[in-house]
């Protein structure tokens, strides 16, 4: 994340999500502590994140999401476990929410531009 070879703010945000993700999931099985240990482990690295590419708005606001769930999966959690598991889908929900906006970003601009084609012999922007 430090040496910016993930540029734009939404694949900032996932990139981080996800790289986490991968990281907690690797690490299930080593993990000895409380879900409110768990909560602080991901806290102190969604922070990190946060730190390294500071000015990514769209990280940030990942990161506040994502601490809401950490949070409220802590809660009620009794296991560690628990509160990965909730990080992980959390992530891959942003995933899969960010592909679905893509594609809906590219099908309205397709869409738009088979119009333009349509109505004129030129593009009209």
């Amino acid at each position: 994340m430090r040496e910016m070879v993930v540029r734009g703010a939404p694949a900032i945000a996932i990139a981080a999500a996800l790289s986490l993700a991968v990281e907690v999931f690797t690490n299930l099985d080593h993990f000895n502590g409380t879900s409110e240990d768990a909560a602080s482990f991901l806290f102190k690295k969604l922070e990190y994140l946060v730190w390294s590419r500071p000015t990514a708005v769209n990280l940030a606001d990942a990161v506040t999401k994502l601490k809401e769930v950490i949070s409220k999966t802590a809660a009620t959690a009794s296991e560690s476990n628990d509160v990965f598991q909730a990080y992980i889908e959390a992530a891959e929900i942003m995933l899969e929410d960010d592909v679905a906006s893509n594609k809906a970003i590219g099908s309205h601009g397709a869409t738009f531009i088979q119009n333009q084609l349509k109505n004129s012999d030129r593009l009209l922007f």
